[in-house]
Order: C-alpha cells, then structure tokens, then sequence
C-alpha cells in the first residue's frame, strides 16, 4: 500500500514538472529572448487568428509597425549594449502603452509590430505617437548629442484600408512607416 502511495506522489510530480517544463519551453519559443515580447512565430500564430476573428464580427482591427531611425549608426557609435538598451527601452514604452489584449512583438533587428484588436487609425497612431514622443524624450537624456535617435512608424487598420489578409494589413503599415522615414530625411 505504501508503494503503491510513493508511485503516485512520484507519477504526480513527474507530470507537474513536465507541465511546468512544457510551458516554459512553449513560452520560450513564442518570446523573443532580449525584450521578452512575443516574437515572428507568435505573431504568425496570433495574428491570422486576431484578424479573422475582427473580420467576422465587423469590428476593427490595427497594426502599428514601429522601427528605430538610424539604429546601426547608433550601434556603431554607442556600442552594442547600447544598442540592446534602446531596443529593450523602445519595447518596454510598447508593452506600458498597449493594453492586454494587444500583440506587441520585435520581429528582429531594430523591427517592432503592435496588433490593436478593437482599435482603429486614430486610436493607433495616436499611440504610435505617444511611444515615439516617449522614446525621443528618453533617449536624449540617456545619449545627450544624439539627435539621430527617433523612431518611425506606420499604422493601418481593417476597416479603414480593408486589405485582403494578415500579411497586407501589415504590409501597409510597413509602407507607411518607410514613408515615414523618407519624409524625415
């Protein structure tokens, strides 16, 4: 009878500390490891989903892509720690100003892309905005003389624009944001 006790307290922890180390692993998998947002596999799975559930139901949806003006030349210069600061700093002001039901996700380098379910153009680039006035302010006091230091962005909802899928409503967002950085040069 006690054998039989110790097999299932064993079977029960073996199990738990399975569960626990799966979970992680999947939590792993789907965050980038520098900032801890969610990464391109996480936006893959998520944002087909997110969309085709905004479509369905009629209400809007936003992306929001957010890039760092000149961030080689700030990586040259300052160093690659620096470099790694700014970008953790850019994804810290993206996850305080998204809500909970945002995606907020570096797909690599210097690239960041914010999924707003329930948000629309307005909405968006008002808080598109405030993240790049934020991240402006910031990095003047933490790398005084650096003027190159800004981030552009490009914002593009459903409802206003009506791409066809995931990946056009981002890529209208990409475009704006490039039209962005040509504007500012």
């Amino acid at each position: 009878m006690e054998a039989l006790s110790l097999r299932r307290t064993l079977d029960q922890r073996v199990v738990s500390a399975t569960h626990r180390a799966t979970n992680e692993l999947s939590r792993l998998v789907m965050r980038d490891a520098l900032t801890d947002l969610g990464n391109r596999r996480f936006l893959e799975e998520s944002f087909a989903r997110l969309f085709e559930s905004a479509s369905a139901s009629g209400t809007d949806l936003a992306c929001v892509m957010l890039d760092l003006d000149h961030f080689k030349l700030a990586n040259d210069a300052l160093g690659h720690e620096a470099g790694d600061h700014l970008l953790v700093f850019l994804a810290g002001l993206i996850r305080a100003t998204s809500r909970h039901d945002d995606l907020a996700v570096r797909l690599g380098g210097d690239e960041f892309v914010l999924i707003m379910p329930g948000s629309d153009l307005t909405r968006a680039g008002q808080v598109a905005q405030l993240i790049r006035k934020l991240y402006a302010r910031q990095a003047c006091v933490m790398f005084p003389n650096r003027r190159m230091l800004d981030v552009s962005y490009g914002v593009s909802s459903l409802k206003a624009d009506n791409p066809p899928d995931p990946g056009a409503l981002r890529r209208l967002a990409d475009q704006r944001l490039y039209q962005m950085k040509r504007s500012q040069r």
